[in-house]
């Protein structure tokens, strides 16, 4: 998943059309809409981390 954050161009705004969330929860198996906490949660954790 990194390496195609990395090599896409994602919004990092949960209300932007191409959010990174949107790809995480894809990968995740996750839904956007009901998960967006935890979606949310650990992109902060990455952004923290630096990737």
């Amino acid at each position: 998943m990194r390496k195609e954050v990395r090599h896409q161009k994602y919004g990092y705004d949960p209300r932007s059309p191409d959010w990174v969330g949107l790809a995480l929860a894809k990968h995740l198996g996750l839904d956007p809409r009901a998960d967006q906490k935890k979606l949310n949660a650990i992109l902060r954790a990455w952004y923290a981390n630096g990737y």
